[in-house]
């Protein structure tokens, strides 16, 4: 299932993440998961997928957040963070652009703060 409302959220154990810009932020202590925390942020037709489901299947950050498999969040710019290091950046080749993939490694949770909807309807 594909949500691309603006503030959609998913939580999971891996997130598989896709975007065409990249940034990742300054690990830092996270107040609300009392633990260290590598914040990033995504740009330009970002997507992101859960890959595995918490165990068990309860939201950490936000009660209206999706936690099913397979649940996908589309937007122009998506943030989060996970709470392992993130995985190597893999570049890839689509067509005329360079595409960027990332697995997280544990859990995860990321949110739409651009829609591509918002984007569209800008003048």
């Amino acid at each position: 299932m594909i949500k691309t409302a603006i503030c959609t959220s998913i939580e999971g154990e891996k997130l598989f993440l896709q975007c065409r810009q990249f940034n990742p932020f300054q690990p830092r202590i996270d107040p609300t998961m009392n633990c260290t925390i590598y914040p990033f942020k995504m740009g330009i037709s970002s997507k992101a997928i859960i890959e595995e489901e918490l165990n068990p299947k309860n939201y950490k950050i936000r009660a209206k957040s999706f936690l099913d498999k397979d649940i996908c969040i589309l937007g122009e710019s998506i943030e989060g963070f996970s709470i392992k290091p993130l995985g190597s950046v893999e570049i890839i080749h689509t067509g005329a652009h360079r595409g960027r993939v990332i697995n997280t490694k544990k859990y995860s949770y990321a949110h739409i703060e651009v829609s591509l909807r918002t984007l569209l309807q800008k003048e």
